[in-house]
């Protein structure tokens, strides 16, 4: 698996014109900062990093003057939000590194779903990181508790809470709004229905690793599983934006968010009731994960 995934990325050839300065402003775990920083990294494009923080949005001073990341300051002068606008900009600013089907957005289809994964399953990926009880203790709260002094690690599960109290809150509302449901408490109850549309969400894109293009997947290609899982989602040389946020919002479920060391929010999703049905999902995001690391500290 790991080595088809590298000589997928090795027939990318890496950049040799010169690319101007690009700065990206993003913080550690972000599904949407990692989504930039893998398509960059898969293109060798050369970039530079400024970590901003992710508690305190306030005190960002993003060049747009908002509080959203990842931003991108193009050639010390353009500025530009949202983690599909970079890429869409980079793909018509770098047309000789990115032409044809090693574009980030190389066909509408791709652009549908960079959009579908960055609302539907971005809003199953905040659930189970901020309003699952058990997912949150699994996630952001063990994140807030292994940065503590060790001396103050008895509290600090409490400091983490009463920090992240409003903005649980807010998730819930935010997941339950983009899902079209009623919010929820993050019960056990929730986590069982949540699981199965966590699934129902992450199974359009297994059928698409049936064929590479976006095809439905047969009875015979279902049986044989992983060793089936095309490459990329929408087949060509290179993944597309759609492969990176996909596997930055995997990431989030099952991974550690490379260096950000995040724990992960649903780290049985593979082996638990409806798994089973992501077969070709899984090895995709394999091959991702050791051809593609993500890397927050540059």
């Amino acid at each position: 698996m790991a080595a088809t995934a590298a000589s997928a990325a090795a027939t990318c050839a890496p950049v040799t014109a010169m690319v101007p300065p690009i700065l990206l402003y993003w913080i550690e775990g972000s599904q949407f900062c990692a989504k930039v920083g893998v398509a960059l990294d898969s293109r060798s494009i050369p970039y530079q990093v400024k970590l901003v923080s992710a508690i305190n949005s306030a005190s960002r001073n993003l060049p747009s003057g908002g509080i959203l990341v990842p931003e991108m300051l193009y050639n010390n002068s353009t500025v530009v939000p949202d983690s599909s606008a970079i890429l869409r900009h980079l793909d018509k600013a770098l047309p000789a590194q990115l032409g044809g089907d090693t574009a980030f957005f190389p066909s509408p289809a791709v652009t549908e779903a960079d959009a579908h994964v960055g609302s539907m399953v971005n809003a199953c990926v905040l659930y189970w990181n901020w309003v699952s009880d058990v997912g949150y203790a699994r996630s952001i709260r063990a994140k807030g508790i292994a940065a503590a002094p060790a001396l103050l690690r008895g509290l600090a599960g409490v400091a983490v809470d009463l920090l992240t109290r409003g903005k649980r809150q807010s998730m819930r509302v935010r997941v339950a709004e983009t899902l079209g449901e009623a919010p929820r408490a993050g019960t056990p109850a929730d986590d069982d229905a949540m699981r199965q549309r966590t699934i129902e969400e992450l199974s359009i894109y297994e059928d698409h690793l049936a064929s590479g293009a976006g095809g439905a997947s047969s009875a015979s290609t279902a049986a044989a599983g992983r060793a089936t899982a095309a490459p990329f989602l929408f087949g060509g040389t290179s993944p597309s934006a759609a492969d990176c946020v996909l596997y930055a919002m995997v990431c989030r479920f099952v991974g550690v968010m490379g260096d950000a060391a995040l724990p992960p929010a649903l780290p049985d999703l593979w082996t638990s009731a409806g798994g089973a049905r992501l077969a070709r999902l899984r090895a995709w995001y394999d091959r991702m994960d050791t051809a593609y690391p993500i890397v927050f500290n540059r």
